[in-house]
């Protein structure tokens, strides 16, 4: 029974990969707003019926999609190491940016609330406490900070220029670092928080 269910696992690995490839693909078409898990399925060759056995919805997909870069970026920025953070930024800016752009442009709740699982769990930093409204609110608003100066900065950045995309993506890694040194600074002296 060990090959049967070895080419099971193989079949969901390259069911997976084609929907996530097909996504991606579509990425660099047009905004996640508009791209649709038919227009996915389509790509991928595969029905929507196949789809739905994987994944709920468009968001999980691209969530699936980003984990191997979550795991790579956590890696780095617990490192401590902000020029590799900076060139793994630059090159996977340089290589994705209009995919970037066409994920971030999406600004509705299921994008924003898979943004938060994304990038929360990232800063070990952010405080933990006795309130878990308080600490969803202080992680929404990381998140959203993150969001929003990765927004602005692509919005503004040429990624032909690497100089230039080197400041954006170092200008990006200092502002996040300040902002989880100073939550963490704030929740060890258990001052109200501001940023």
């Amino acid at each position: 029974m060990p090959d049967i269910t070895r080419r099971e696992d193989l079949r969901v690995m390259k069911t997976r990969r084609a929907l996530c490839t097909a996504l991606f693909t579509l990425l660099r078409r047009r905004n996640f707003t508009k791209i649709t898990v038919r227009g996915i399925c389509e790509e991928a060759m595969v029905s929507r019926t196949v789809f739905y056995a994987h994944f709920s919805d468009k968001y999980d997909l691209l969530e699936h999609a980003l984990q191997p870069l979550h795991e790579k970026l956590a890696a780095i920025f617990f490192s401590g190491d902000d020029r590799a953070l900076e060139d793994f930024g630059c090159s996977l800016l340089q290589e994705h940016m209009i995919q970037a752009k066409n994920v971030l442009a999406d600004a509705s709740y299921d994008m924003i609330m898979l943004l938060f699982r994304f990038f929360a769990p990232l800063p070990g930093y952010l405080p933990d406490t006795e309130h878990s409204d308080t600490q969803l609110m202080v992680r929404s608003y990381v998140v959203g900070g993150i969001y929003s100066v990765l927004l602005t900065q692509l919005h503004n950045c040429d990624c032909r220029d690497e100089a230039a995309l080197r400041a954006n993506i170092a200008c990006v890694c200092r502002l996040v670092r300040r902002l989880f040194q100073q939550l963490q600074e704030q929740t060890e002296e258990n001052s109200p928080f501001r940023v």
